[in-house]
């Protein structure tokens, strides 16, 4: 999900779960109370609802068949939406 809207549910009282390939992106989330996954299918594991905003096809492919990627940890009760 984009940082804006990752704030504003932070902001609200929500908990927020963070993934992203460059880990140094994380920080002002981190700060605001986001916690860090070292994978995505660490957070698919995690979370109920996972949001994901990539930079183009290859990248949202790549985030859900690669190893450690969401599909492994994809079950009944998940619900994944690609922005």
């Amino acid at each position: 999900m984009g940082k804006a809207t990752a704030l504003n549910l932070l902001r609200h009282g929500f908990p927020v779960t963070i993934w992203n390939r460059t880990l140094s992106k994380c920080g002002e989330l981190v700060e605001s109370g986001a916690s860090v996954e070292e994978t995505p299918a660490a957070v698919i594991k995690k979370c109920k609802y996972t949001i994901a905003m990539l930079s183009d096809p290859s990248a949202a492919l790549s985030v859900v068949l690669d190893k450690d990627g969401v599909l492994k940890q994809m079950c009944s009760g998940k619900g994944y939406i690609d922005m």
